[in-house]
């Protein structure tokens, strides 16, 4: 897992897939559209396991922040909000 923001900068949701494929990361500085979804932000932690990241999640300082899986959800999979 790596975990810091040191020299990191914003990038979009599909640079962030892309650099990240089939990870869970936690991204901080979030921006959304109007239907808020996230759009970009900068990722501080990412592992492809994701009880590394969410561990991270509850020492995470900033007020806002996404924890997103970036690859392809399952079939049998649901997702709740």
């Amino acid at each position: 897992m790596d975990v810091g923001n040191e020299g990191v900068v914003s990038q979009t949701l599909k640079e962030i897939r892309a650099a990240y494929p089939r990870e869970w990361v936690l991204v901080v500085d979030c921006e959304y559209d109007e239907l808020r979804r996230l759009v970009a932000g900068t990722v501080i932690a990412h592992s492809p396991h994701r009880q590394d990241v969410y561990g991270k999640l509850a020492e995470c300082e900033h007020d806002h922040c996404a924890f997103e899986y970036t690859g392809p959800v399952p079939e049998d999979y649901a997702v709740l909000f």
